[in-house]
């Protein structure tokens, strides 16, 4: 018996807490310094760190 597989056709279907996970690469005041426009880099990402606990992301 073959296994069902589920194919995702919106975002939606994709971005589950269930099934995935957020990564953040090295964020350390050297690194930010050297990316253009680190300052602003960093906090969206700080901004995305917040709402991933409530929102039930790893």
């Amino acid at each position: 018996m073959a296994a069902k597989l589920e194919i995702g056709k919106t975002l939606e279907d994709f971005c589950r807490p269930e099934r995935m996970a957020l990564i953040v690469y090295d964020k350390q005041v050297g690194i930010t310094n050297q990316v253009k426009n680190g300052p602003a880099v960093l906090s969206k990402v700080l901004k995305v760190l917040d709402v991933r606990g409530p929102a039930g992301f790893r």
